[in-house]
């Protein structure tokens, strides 16, 4: 999937201003992917192949057993989602679904009878949805923003992984991928995952849906990051299965998604402000995006917005709305094709007159109201220059400086289990205003066990406020046998086993509440394991057993 651009300029009507000056033209346009083999024909053949053998060895080992007779077809949910700690409205567009045309070339039929798949002039039909991530690909990869999870329940019949996840062009055979055989026999298909995101679980144990597999990320021949999700009758591989109905889909006469999508989502992926225009840069780096939240007075403000199957004369309605809730301009977007992803993005000069505090912008479009909130100050209140966190003994003790500040009254010092909701441990006094490098440090006591995710608060004399990165420390406090559990609560994402005793503790099981078995003989090494988890939200019981003994713990799911 080789990432372009056609850029479009066209220009908005501005209606209602409070102000004689209005945004500029809007300037983006379409995101367009480049399609290409995912699995020739001589993958496919080496993919199929261990396939079949894993599948006679567990079926010989008794680990699975003959397909039950299919009374309706498996039932499948959306097998991708969004990490815990992202707010993004959505994360995703589609590039390509299953081509029913088996001509070729340029002879493309998807289930709708749209073209919204791709052939080659070597006999490759598409065989499988393509779901890419969006609006900031890369970026997503990098932060392991979009997991790939489970679609129906079934046991894992071959995992591979160890394979380069970056990949720009179609010349990289191997993937990083995971085969689920589900009850009914039908095999499910998840390509082009992450390099050492995949689920922990082995060849032979059994996934619920909706669990955690992978991220996805850009391994095989792929030119993006994009999940292939493919999917068989059953293990012979001859009979391909279209998850959607329509009235091109040949292959199966129902759907066998739980609830199917429509064939175009019209949506809002993401709004924010920026600094600037956003530039997509070659793969694989992530696109500048130039984000910006706080902005001096009279400053130009940059307004972006992302869409997914973003249609012809599709309406869009945006506002600039002042600290007190009132609309300072407003204005519409009309767009001009049919893009499965497209951004757009507006500049405005303010006047260096406006209202101080914190405003919002805006973004209405097909029902859905999505705003962001930016900062305008007269000056910027604080240059953080740094900001930094260092384990020293049983304490933690965290350092910044400032390279000049103006009207800063404090900095409350706040801490995070799992980097989402954050407590104030203290305050310590700011230096109003001033333009030398001044230094601050605090000292936090009593860490939790565990990742300690710390960060600033800034406010100013008149209560503004401003947020700094955050920082983790880990701190190790230790347990009878040594063993530690972290975060905890946990969001379905990971966890971390530091087992820092050799050999105290081997292999972890979980049960859920009613003491049955959820995942069993998970391997444990020394030192940290990072665990995936694909857990839905209650209260779990971590066995843990070794040379040391046994051992639970609780652990809590959000």
């Amino acid at each position: 999937m080789k990432q372009m651009f056609i850029l479009c300029l066209l220009l908005v009507a501005a209606f209602g201003k409070a102000q004689d000056q209005t945004p500029s033209a809007a300037f983006g346009g379409e995101y367009v992917f480049d399609s290409g083999e995912c699995v020739s024909e001589e993958q496919r053949a080496a993919i199929v192949a261990n396939l079949v053998a894993s599948t006679d060895r567990l079926k010989s080992e008794g680990i699975i057993s003959a397909p039950t007779l299919r009374s309706m077809t498996t039932s499948l949910d959306w097998p991708t989602r969004q990490a815990a700690g992202f707010d993004y409205n959505s994360y995703y567009g589609i590039s390509n679904f299953v081509d029913h045309d088996q001509t070729f070339p340029n002879s493309i039929e998807d289930y709708d009878c749209g073209t919204r798949s791709y052939d080659l002039s070597s006999g490759y039909n598409h065989r499988g949805l393509d779901i890419f991530t969006w609006p900031f690909g890369w970026k997503m990869v990098n932060d392991e923003q979009v997991e790939v999870i489970a679609a129906a329940p079934g046991t894992i019949i071959l995992k591979e992984d160890g394979n380069p996840d970056r990949n720009c062009d179609f010349s990289n055979p191997n993937w990083n991928a995971i085969y689920i055989r589900h009850t009914d026999g039908s095999v499910a298909w998840y390509g082009h995952m992450k390099n050492g995101s995949l689920s922990s679980k082995s060849v032979g144990q059994t996934v619920a849906q909706g669990e955690y597999l992978g991220v996805v990320a850009s391994s095989g021949s792929s030119t993006g990051p994009h999940l292939h999700f493919e999917v068989w009758e059953d293990d012979s591989y001859t009979n391909l299965i279209d998850p959607y109905a329509g009235s091109c889909n040949s292959l199966n006469s129902s759907s066998w998604w739980s609830t199917q999508k429509p064939y175009r989502e019209s949506t809002i992926n993401h709004v924010m402000t920026n600094s600037d225009f956003p530039v997509f840069n070659n793969c694989p780096n992530p696109a500048t995006i130039n984000e910006k939240t706080v902005f001096i007075q009279g400053e130009t403000v940059y307004f972006t917005a992302y869409f997914q199957d973003h249609l012809l004369n599709d309406f869009t309605a945006l506002r600039i709305i002042r600290p007190n809730g009132t609309t300072w301009s407003n204005w519409t977007h009309t767009n001009n094709g049919d893009y499965d992803a497209s951004w757009w993005a507006w500049s405005w000069n303010f006047p260096g007159t406006e209202p101080l505090g914190t405003w919002q912008f805006e973004v209405s479009f097909m029902g859905q109201v999505i705003t962001t909130d930016f900062i305008i100050a007269n000056s910027l209140p604080v240059d953080l220059a740094y900001f930094e966190g260092e384990l020293r003994g049983k304490t933690t003790e965290l350092t910044w400086g400032t390279a000049n500040e103006s009207n800063n009254s404090y900095f409350a010092v706040q801490r995070s289990a799992e980097g989402l909701d954050f407590v104030t441990l203290g305050r310590v006094a700011g230096s109003g205003t001033a333009n030398t490098e001044i230094t601050y440090d605090f000292t936090d006591s009593a860490p939790l066990d565990g990742i300690n995710y710390y960060r600033l608060l800034q406010v100013d004399y008149d209560e503004q406020e401003a947020v700094s990165r955050i920082v983790s420390v880990n701190f190790i406090g230790g347990g009878n046998i040594g063993l530690l559990l972290y975060p905890n609560p946990v969001e379905s994402r990971f966890v971390v086993v530091q087992n820092p005793e050799d050999g105290a503790m081997n292999s972890l099981s979980i049960y859920n509440t009613a003491g049955a078995l959820v995942s069993g003989e998970i391997s444990l090494s020394v030192g940290q394991n990072r665990l995936p988890l694909g857990l839905r939200s209650g209260v779990y019981f971590l066995k843990f057993t070794g040379d040391a003994g046994t051992e639970l713990r609780r652990l809590y799911v959000k």
